[in-house]
């Protein structure tokens, strides 16, 4: 389907699911994994997609947390 991006099993592609590996194997990975990083506190973890509703909910609270005013 379009929404699983280009390529498939039998035509992979670097910027699809399916693509060749370092090691020469067929590779099948989410697109939506793709563009997750590693978390800086806990290396093991992957962290949220970056403009995903959640993250920008988390940071809309967090800056709302940060405010202050001048009496």
């Amino acid at each position: 389907m379009y929404y699983d991006g280009p390529g498939s099993e039998k035509s992979p592609t670097p910027y699809g699911q399916y693509f060749i590996g370092e090691d020469g194997k067929l590779k099948h990975e989410t697109m939506i994994n793709k563009m997750r990083g590693r978390c800086t506190y806990f290396p093991e973890e992957l962290r949220i997609a970056k403009m995903s509703y959640t993250a920008d909910l988390y940071n809309l609270l967090n800056d709302l947390n940060n405010l202050w005013y001048a009496k």
